[in-house]
């Protein structure tokens, strides 16, 4: 793995073991669904990637490298703290070097949605985030068997 890219423990170990290694990105904990809701998707997901015999790998920027795999510290702060930024490809140079996280207008915008729905949006969003997760978890262990 590049010196830009920092695996986690389980991650490392689930790299050098030949298990299946499946990444998530943290928008959807970050900017994506609103506290607790965000909370809830993330332990599905984890659950679901876990049950199916791969090691979840959540990504994130923090300060000068891109994290592969986050600890529960780690995830908790993404999903409450409220100043990370959705980062794109063109920004992570200037992102790992700067170590700053901003806001993002996705939480509002899914939040007006999810109010003019009575919060079915949220419900299918939590619904699809699983099922994703599911089939990443499945394609994973069928790509390391």
């Amino acid at each position: 793995m590049s010196e830009a890219f920092v695996p986690s423990d389980a991650v490392r170990e689930a790299l050098r073991d030949g298990r299946p290694v499946v990444a998530l990105e943290t928008s959807v904990l970050a900017q994506g669904l609103p506290y607790p809701r965000n909370v809830e998707a993330m332990d599905v997901m984890t659950g679901a990637i876990r049950a199916r015999g791969a090691e979840p790998a959540w990504v994130f920027v923090k300060p000068g490298a891109i994290q592969v795999g986050a600890s529960e510290a780690d995830l908790t702060n993404l999903a409450t703290n409220g100043n990370a930024e959705k980062v794109a490809r063109r920004d992570l140079p200037m992102v790992i070097a700067s170590g700053h996280l901003g806001e993002e207008l996705t939480p509002f915008l899914l939040s007006c949605l999810a109010e003019k729905t009575g919060g079915a949006s949220l419900e299918a969003n939590l619904a699809l985030l699983e099922s994703n997760a599911a089939l990443a978890a499945d394609i994973a262990v069928a790509l390391t068997a």
